[in-house]
C-alpha cells in the first residue's frame, strides 16, 4: 500500500511525496509483533494494578467498572468491524490497552475491598487478646513463635474496630498448634507505616494479609479450646520435622526444615547472612526452582520407573502419566509448605508446563508465563508490589526470551554429545542462567535491597547442582519414605548435600568483595528499566531496539536519583543528617534503630555500626555543632537546627530555616520550615532535600488516604 502526503514547501509550491517505501520496515516489524500481541496483556493489565497503587486516594469503584465496560464495548465494537488498514488495528489495540488498564485498576480496587480490615490506631500496651492460631512459625532461638490470630477478640477495642488477623511473638509456646483457641495478655501496635517516603510499606502489606495489628504476648498463652477437626497440613509438618531432627543435626535440620515445609525460624541469622551475602537466598525461599525441582524429580522418576516395564512403555503414555503424578506431587508439595503467594504462583507456572507435557505442547513459552502472570494478578493483584513476584518473573520471562532466540544453536550443541560433553553443557547452562538471571533481578535487587552479592556466579556454580541432584531428591524421596520409617536411608544424603551448601556460602561471603552496598534509586528509574527488559524480551525482529532508549534513560534516572539530606522518623526522636562524605549520621541509637538501619541501607550503608552526632562539639565532615539541647550548623547552605528541648526551639525559630523538633512547636515560630512532634504524627517521617532548595517529603503525601494508611493520615 502506497500512502500519499501533500504538503507545501519552503516557496509555498504544492509537492507529493510517497511513503510507502519508507513504512514498509515500519509495518513489516509491526507485523511480526501481530502474534505476540497477548504477551502484552499482563503487562498492560499491570499498569493498571501499579496506577491504582500509585493514586493518593480510593478512586470510585462505579467510575472505575463504568471505564472498563466502555472501553471493552468499544474495543469489541472495533473487532467486529476491524479493516485491514493500520488506523483499525491501531484503534483496536488501543481500546483494548485502555479495557486492560482499566480493568486492573477495577480489579486491584475490588480486592482491596474485599481483603478489608480494620488497623489498630494506636498502641495498647497492655490488653487480654483471644483468638484462633491461623499460622505458626518456630523462631530461630527454638523456644518462641511467631503467630496469627484469626478473629481476635481485644479487650476495650469494639468488633468493628477489631483487625481480622492480629500477628504476635509469643516467647513461650509450648503445646501450640495451629486451629486452637487461645487467649493472652499482649501488647499490640499498628502496623508500622514507612521509615521515609517511598520505602517499603509494611502497613500495606500487612492489610492485604488481614493483619490489623502486630505485638507480643506477655505469658504463655492459655489453650481454650483445642483445634477442631480440619483439613491441615500443620500435624504432616510436625511430623517430618520431628523425624528430621531425629536424623540430622542442626544447621542442616534447619535447612532440611526450610527445603520440605517452608518453616525458616530455626536457621541461624549467620547463616542467612552468609547465604544472601554468597547470592544463595534464593535457595531457601520455596519458589519455582523448588516446585520445578519437586515436579522433575517426580516426574523423571516415574517415567523411568514405567519405561522399565515393557508393557508400560509399549501400551502407556508414560510422559503423560508422569506428568499427571508430578503435578499432584507439587500440589501437595505447595501445601506442605505453607502455599504462601510465592509458592502459589511457582505452583501455577510449574503446573501449566506440566499441563502443556500432558497437551503434547511446547513447555516453556512466553506464553504459559503471560497466563501465569495474569491469574496471579487476577487473583492477588497485591502481588505486582512484592518483590518476590517481580524478580521471579522477571527472572522466568529473560530466561524464556534468550532460550527462545538461541534454541537452534543450544541444540545443535546437544545432537550426539558424550557424557564429558553432557556435563560440560550442563555447567554451561547453569552458568548461563544464572548470568542472565543476575542481571534480569540486579535492577529490583538494588531498589528493594540496596545489597548486591558480588560473587553469586561462583556460589551458584557450586550450589545449583547440589540442590538440583542431591538435595532435593533426597528430600522428596525421604518425604516418601517417611511413612514407611525409612527416611534415615535418604536424609543424611540430603544432610551431606546441605553441609556443602553451607560451607560454600560461608566461603564464598567470606571472599574480600563478597557484597557491594548501593543506595536506592527512584521508583520511576526502575519502572523505565523494566519497561526497557519488556520491550526487549516480548518485542521481535528489530522493534527490540526500543528498550536501548529504556535502558539508557532509566541508568541515567538511576544513577542522578536524588538522596534526603536530612531524614527525620515517624516520632521525630531520630533524625539523620548527611555529612561531607555523603553518609548519614544519625542523632542516636537508644530509640527506633529499625529506622536508622532502614535509612543506612537504604543510603548504600552497612547497617548496624552508624555513625553517632557528637554530644558536643563537632566532627569532621559533619555539618552541626551540638551541645545538650540540640544542634545547629549550615546544610548545604541552608540553616538547620535541631532542638531537643522546649526551650531551646524558641531561639532556634529566630536563627534557622529549617526547625526539627522532638517536641511540639507553636505557630509563633519564625523559621520558614518547621518539622516537629505535631508534624510526623500527623504526616508520618519526613525526608528533606536541600540542594534546590528546601523540598519536603513526608510519608502521608507519598502514601496519600488508603484503606491501609489507617490512623497515619489524620
Amino acid at each position: 500500500m502506497t500512502i500519499v502526503l501533500d504538503v507545501f514547501d519552503t516557496r509555498g509550491l504544492f509537492v507529493t511525496i510517497s511513503l510507502s517505501a519508507a513504512l514498509n520496515p515500519l509495518k513489516e516489524a509491526a507485523l511480526l509483533q501481530e502474534g505476540r500481541l497477548f504477551l502484552w496483556s499482563p503487562v498492560v493489565f499491570a499498569v493498571g494494578i501499579g496506577l491504582y497503587f500509585a493514586l493518593g486516594h480510593e478512586p470510585n469503584v462505579i467510575l472505575s467498572f463504568g471505564a472498563v465496560i466502555l472501553f471493552c464495548g468499544v474495543w469489541g465494537w472495533l473487532w467486529s468491524v476491524k479493516n485491514n488498514n493500520i488506523q483499525s488495528h491501531l484503534g483496536w489495540i488501543v481500546a483494548g490497552s485502555l479495557c486492560l488498564v482499566f480493568a486492573g485498576l477495577f480489579v486491584a480496587q475490588i480486592r482491596s475491598m474485599l481483603v478489608y480490615t480494620p488497623m489498630l490506631e494506636k498502641r495498647i500496651s497492655a490488653a487480654d487478646v483471644s483468638g484462633v492460631i491461623d499460622s505458626l512459625e518456630l523462631l530461630e532461638d527454638g523456644q518462641s513463635s511467631r503467630i496469627v490470630l484469626r478473629d481476635p477478640v481485644v479487650e476495650d477495642v469494639s468488633p468493628e474496630d477489631t483487625p481480622r488477623k492480629v500477628r504476635l511473638l509469643v516467647r513461650k509456646d509450648d503445646g501450640l498448634a495451629v486451629g486452637q483457641r487461645v487467649s493472652m495478655l499482649a501488647g499490640l501496635n499498628p502496623p508500622s507505616p514507612p521509615v521515609a517516603p517511598g520505602a517499603f510499606d509494611f502497613q500495606r502489606y500487612a492489610y492485604f494479609k488481614g493483619i490489623g495489628a502486630v505485638g507480643f504476648s506477655y505469658e504463655q498463652p492459655e489453650i481454650l479450646e483445642e483445634a477442631r477437626p480440619a483439613f491441615s497440613m500443620k500435624p504432616v509438618q510436625i511430623a517430618m520435622i520431628q523425624r528430621v531432627e531425629e536424623v540430622l543435626d542442626y544447621p542442616q535440620a534447619a535447612f532440611a526444615m526450610t527445603l520440605m515445609t517452608g518453616q525458616k525460624g530455626a536457621i541461624t541469622d549467620d547463616d542467612k547472612q552468609a547465604m544472601r551475602d554468597a547470592g544463595l537466598a534464593h535457595l531457601l525461599a520455596i519458589s519455582g526452582m523448588h516446585v520445578g525441582m519437586v515436579a522433575a524429580v517426580i516426574f523423571f522418576t516415574v517415567r523411568l520407573l514405567l519405561a522399565s516395564i515393557p508393557r508400560a512403555a509399549l501400551y502407556l503414555p508414560i510422559k503423560k502419566i508422569a506428568a499427571v503424578v508430578a503435578l499432584l506431587g507439587i500440589v501437595f508439595y505447595t501445601f506442605l509448605a505453607g502455599a504462601s503467594v510465592p509458592t502459589q504462583r511457582a505452583l501455577l507456572m510449574t503446573g501449566l508446563v506440566l499441563i502443556a507435557v500432558m497437551a503434547d505442547r511446547s513447555p516453556l513459552s512466553l506464553r504459559i508465563v503471560a497466563i501465569a502472570a495474569f491469574a496471579v494478578l487476577l487473583i492477588a493483584p497485591e502481588s505486582l508490589m512484592s518483590v518476590s513476584f517481580q524478580m521471579s518473573f522477571a527472572a522466568v520471562v529473560v530466561l524464556i526470551a534468550f532460550y527462545d532466540a538461541v534454541r537452534d544453536k543450544w541444540g545443535q550443541l546437544y545432537a550426539r554429545p558424550g557424557f564429558a560433553k553432557r556435563i560440560g553443557l550442563y555447567m554451561l547452562g547453569i552458568l548461563l542462567t544464572t548470568i542472565i538471571a543476575e542481571i534480569a533481578i540486579a535492577p529490583f535487587a538494588i531498589f528493594h535491597f540496596q545489597h548486591r552479592a558480588m560473587f553469586s556466579l561462583i556460589s551458584n556454580l557450586a550450589a545449583v547442582p547440589l540442590m538440583a541432584f542431591l538435595i532435593m531428591p533426597a528430600l522428596v524421596m525421604s518425604a516418601v519414605l517417611m511413612p514407611f520409617g525409612l527416611a534415615f536411608l535418604t536424609l543424611p544424603i540430603a544432610g551431606w548435600g546441605i553441609e556443602l551448601m553451607i560451607r560454600v556460602a560461608h566461603w564464598t561471603a567470606g571472599l574480600d568483595g563478597a557484597v557491594i552496598h548501593a543506595p536506592a534509586f527512584s521508583q520511576n528509574a526502575l519502572i523505565v528499566l523494566v519497561l526497557g527488559g519488556v520491550c526487549l524480551a516480548l518485542l521481535a525482529g528489530r522493534m527490540r531496539l526500543l528498550s536501548v532508549p529504556f535502558f539508557a534513560a532509566g541508568m541515567v534516572m538511576a544513577l542522578l536519583s536524588p538522596a534526603p539530606d536530612i531524614l527525620v522518623s515517624g516520632k521525630a526522636d531520630v533524625v539523620a543528617v548527611r555529612n561531607a562524605r555523603g553518609d548519614l549520621v544519625v542523632s542516636t541509637r537508644k530509640t527506633d534503630r529499625y529506622s536508622s538501619d532502614s535509612w543506612l541501607r537504604l543510603n548504600g550503608q552497612e547497617e548496624g555500626n552508624p555513625d553517632i552526632w557528637p554530644k558536643e562539639g563537632g566532627k569532621d565532615g559533619f555539618p552541626l555543632l551540638c551541645d545538650a539541647g540540640g544542634c545547629r550548623g549550615e546544610v548545604n547552605g541552608y540553616k538547620v537546627a535541631v532542638s531537643y528541648q522546649p526551650a531551646v526551639w524558641q531561639e532556634d525559630c529566630n536563627w534557622a530555616d529549617l526547625v526539627i523538633a522532638s517536641v511540639p512547636v507553636d505557630g509563633a515560630c519564625a523559621a520558614a520550615h518547621v518539622v516537629d512532634r505535631f508534624s510526623v504524627w500527623r504526616e508520618g517521617a519526613h525526608s528533606v532535600y536541600l540542594a534546590d532548595g528546601p523540598v519536603i517529603k513526608t510519608v502521608a503525601g507519598a502514601r496519600g488516604e488508603r484503606l491501609w494508611t489507617g490512623a497515619a493520615h489524620r
